[in-house]
């Protein structure tokens, strides 16, 4: 997350000169030309949803993909993103002009319009006419398209922009609530009205659809009530080509915050004069998370029959060498990382790194007992990114967020069947992360001296017992069949190595001083004993 408050230096703003009004000087083609070469290269490093910062953006192009609005004064872009390396990438913008912004929050101004128009070009979800339109728009199943259809500017691409609204969605007292913005920003941007709707706008688009919306309605109409209520959701429908998701409606939660925030809480007073208390807590709230993380893969498990998209799956051989490859080609893309980053580690950090290194072969090894291992257990769709992060308390009770799923894999990948020990996992991991940051860092995220490496451990094999013996009480392992222990190590060991290993690229790339921790998780997981946590 980063503050929505950032001070804006309104004297960078770019400037673009136009001579013509709203909508239409975007359709001019030296306008356009200047937009994408000047202001928008300027523009997106500033935003928070904008993935590409660590890459040269070698050039972007902007897609005018709908016009939208009581009055057509919303258009609906994709800005497709080019790097000197690597391969280009697709976000989502929606563009409005204004006399003035009164958000002055970060990525909220776009360009300075003047000319035949002196106003402000903006991200929309800044305008609060926008985010009450939104709404209306969700609830009548799409725009108001006899009042569009006259704008000489209705489309710039062959589709059209769709509304998807659950039934719940278009039965709702009136008047409708504002829409507002979060006190936070997240790689998408999400939409707050009243108590009762969050709506997400994907930023980075994929040229499918999100698996995120199917996954939410799925688990809302079979039983797992600890997601948000799937409430609808937007679709881009080429005229031809894969439907792309634009975005998904939710209930909203309150809550008190996620579990990351609230179990770092929890671990630093339990260094205090009222750690017993602290550690109470903390332990109600693991087993809680156990228990609806098993409900969470039982009803994911419990498919019934018209249900293809998330029908299970068992070990075949297809799955086990495209399982061995993704492994095998995660350990290359790390290696090849660690020796760029050499430099930016610490000593400690160091060591760990030559240890991984020199282990790769054995990781390989440990990976190949896919082909040999005896594996009867189902594969199931699965959250696919979860940590502590993706689940908010509230009561004395949580929710279960953002079924996007790894943020390094495709779309493809992400629907792919897992074992569900692939989520149980990424929150152990998780749990390895916290107490590292409980224990390890300050405040600022420096290393502290002398740091307790015990406390750590002894801390984390708690949990981690805690959490599985919860977890595999009330886990369907008859459905699972998921009975045998041998496998269960297995899958669990390798998923956690696994996750691991995929941890390590993202600290590298973000915040070398943390690479430490899935350097040491990788330690631990390939030489502690299995059996002394699960």
């Amino acid at each position: 997350m980063s503050d929505p408050n950032t001070p804006v230096n309104v004297t960078s703003r770019p400037v673009l000169e136009v001579s013509q009004a709203w909508p239409v000087f975007l359709w001019s083609e030296d306008t356009l030309s200047k937009f994408e070469s000047d202001v928008l290269p300027h523009f997106l490093p500033s935003c928070r949803w904008f993935a590409g910062k660590a890459r040269k953006l070698s050039r972007v192009s902007l897609r005018k993909m709908d016009v939208q609005g009581h009055q057509g004064e919303f258009i609906f872009c994709f800005l497709d993103t080019f790097f000197s390396t690597g391969k280009s990438e697709t976000y989502q913008l929606i563009l409005a002009c204004v006399a003035e912004c009164a958000e002055l929050r970060t990525g909220a101004v776009v360009a300075e319009v003047r000319g035949a128009t002196n106003a402000v070009l903006v991200d929309a979800v800044y305008v609060p006419s926008f985010r009450s339109w939104l709404l209306e728009a969700m609830i009548r199943g799409g725009a108001d398209q006899k009042s569009i259809e006259q704008h000489p500017y209705f489309s710039g691409a062959t589709g059209r922009w769709v509304a998807i609204p659950h039934v719940d969605l278009q039965h709702q007292p009136m008047p409708l609530p504002d829409g507002r913005l979060p006190e936070f920003e997240q790689s998408n941007t999400s939409l707050l009205y009243g108590q009762r709707w969050f709506f997400k706008l994907y930023r980075k688009l994929f040229l499918q659809v999100n698996p995120e919306p199917g996954m939410v309605r799925y688990l809302s109409a079979y039983g797992f009530d600890r997601v948000p209520a799937y409430r609808g959701e937007i679709e881009w429908q080429p005229d031809s080509g894969a439907r792309m998701t634009l975005g998904i409606w939710q209930q909203q939660i309150e809550g008190q915050g996620d579990l990351w925030a609230l179990v770092l809480s929890l671990l630093k007073s339990g260094r205090a004069a009222s750690h017993e208390e602290a550690n109470q807590q903390l332990n109600r709230w693991v087993e809680r998370l156990a228990r609806r993380t098993a409900e969470m893969h039982n009803c994911l498990v419990q498919v019934p029959e018209h249900e293809s998209d998330f029908s299970t799956a068992g070990f075949d051989a297809g799955y086990r060498e495209g399982l061995k490859l993704h492994f095998d080609q995660l350990v290359d893309r790390r290696l090849a990382l660690l020796n760029d980053a050499w430099a930016n580690l610490g000593e400690k950090a160091r060591l760990l790194a030559q240890h991984f290194a020199d282990d790769a072969a054995r990781i390989r090894s440990g990976f190949s007992g896919l082909s040999t291992q005896p594996l009867q257990s189902k594969r199931i769709r699965i959250h696919g990114d979860y940590h502590l992060g993706q689940v908010v308390a509230q009561g004395h009770d949580v929710w279960i967020l953002d079924f996007e799923g790894e943020p390094e894999s495709s779309v493809a990948d992400r629907m792919i069947r897992h074992s569900p020990l692939k989520d149980v996992a990424g929150m152990l991991r998780s749990f390895h992360y916290a107490a590292y940051v409980a224990y390890y860092f300050d405040e600022s995220g420096v290393p502290l001296e002398g740091a307790d490496g015990a406390a750590i451990e002894s801390w984390y094999q708690s949990v981690c017992r805690l959490f599985l013996s919860n977890y595999m009480q009330h886990l369907d392992g008859v459905a699972f069949q998921l009975g045998d222990p041998v496998e269960f190590r297995f899958l669990l060991h390798l998923h956690m190595l696994e996750k691991a290993v995929y941890e390590l690229g993202y600290e590298l790339n973000s915040r070398p001083k943390w690479a430490i921790i899935p350097l040491e998780g990788i330690n631990r997981i390939l030489n502690s004993s299995n059996a002394s946590l699960w």
